[in-house]
């Protein structure tokens, strides 16, 4: 059981990879300097916070018959 790579998305994976350490890099060194620390923490503020927004919201659907009974 487990999950395989196939060529495409290593090929993914590749393309990606300099765009995403790239952008890490330069927000990780903008975050260092003093007039620019404000700014990178809002960018990074708001991609967070569109990043939750567009997960949208759990649903947690559980049904206790199905739990173990615990000793008390």
């Amino acid at each position: 059981m487990g999950v395989s790579l196939e060529a495409a998305d290593l090929l993914r994976i590749a393309l990606t990879t300099p765009f995403i350490l790239g952008r890490f890099t330069a927000v990780s060194h903008a975050s260092r300097i003093p007039v620019l620390r404000d700014i990178t923490d809002a960018y990074v503020i708001g991609l967070l916070k569109l990043r939750l927004a567009t997960y949208g919201k759990p649903e947690f659907t559980t049904d206790a018959s199905h739990y173990t009974p615990v000793a008390r």
